[in-house]
């Protein structure tokens, strides 16, 4: 019983001791907000350690017990970082867990399969270090494997559609937003919308990605740089895509509002290279 109640004691004294960090971004250059996130693609998470208050620990065990601290710390910010990851307007990843056991279960293995870029420990200040990363974009993206449960979460829209084909018929076979400098806010569901309010309609989607490219080249694309969006397209084989400007946002700063001119070039040009649905569309993030 003595024993017993010994090793209990050591347990809630590592875990009065824990300390742990958020960042968002690669191990190298940790960031703190979710724009940064989606451009870099990873939310990256460090998590500290100490051992219990028992100096009759051996320096081995001292270093495996903050090590196991630090992970649980770590994968515990993961946790809350991404719960914090917008869906689409207000309606973040915790409110889908919330609306969908599927949803609460997919997070949860995929926080469990986080990549362990470092561990860590200092002997001198018996403090031990563990840096996760957990995907966010890209084909082992978070934003990704979510698409398919954020039904109970995003409003269903109808679609845009035109009979217009486009001014340069075939030769757009790609699509870069500029919405630098509009407050746009990068989600696991982020639209091109034709409209506003009642009248709105969706002219883009990642639900409308098909399955194989989506395995290959993950959802949508961000980056703060617009020379970097035509290289990301080019590497999903676009080789002349075109660059709108939205109009205005909409659904919290999480949907793109575009001009009807612009809806209706995008959405000729497709019509001719199906681009929308192979996840050609790279959103351009930042100030200008």
């Amino acid at each position: 019983m003595r024993t017993l109640l010994c090793l209990l004691l050591s347990i809630f004294v590592i875990q009065a001791h824990l300390l742990s960090s958020v960042a968002y971004g690669s191990a190298d250059a940790l960031v703190s907000n979710h724009t940064e996130a989606f451009v870099s693609g990873y939310i990256t998470v460090k998590g500290f350690g100490f051992p219990p208050l028992d100096s009759a620990l051996t320096e081995p065990q001292k270093r495996a017990l903050s090590l196991r601290a630090a992970r649980v710390m770590a994968l515990r910010a993961a946790v809350e970082a991404l719960d914090g990851v917008i869906v689409n307007g207000k309606r973040t990843v915790k409110d889908a867990t919330k609306l969908s056991e599927e949803v609460k279960i997919s997070v949860s293995s995929f926080v469990r399969g986080a990549e362990v870029l470092t561990e860590e420990y200092d002997e001198e200040s018996e403090t031990a270090t563990v840096t996760l990363r957990v995907p966010l974009t890209g084909t082992k993206g978070m934003a990704a494997m979510l698409l398919g449960g954020t039904g109970s979460v995003v409003p269903e829209m109808p679609f845009f559609t035109t009979e217009s084909k486009a001014r340069k018929a075939g030769n757009y076979d790609g699509l870069i937003i500029d919405a630098r400098g509009l407050g746009f806010r990068p989600a696991i569901v982020n639209r091109l919308v034709v409209g506003v309010g009642e009248e709105s309609k969706v002219l883009f989607a990642p639900s409308m990605i098909t399955v194989a490219p989506m395995e290959r080249a993950g959802a949508v694309g961000y980056t703060d740089d617009p020379q970097r969006a035509i290289e990301i397209l080019s590497e999903s084989g676009s080789v002349n895509p075109v660059t709108i400007k939205p109009v205005g946002l909409s659904a919290g700063g999480t949907d793109a509002v575009v001009g009807l001119e612009d809806a209706k070039l995008v959405s000729g040009a497709n019509s001719l290279n199906a681009f929308l649905k192979r996840g050609r569309v790279v959103f351009v993030l930042g100030r200008r």
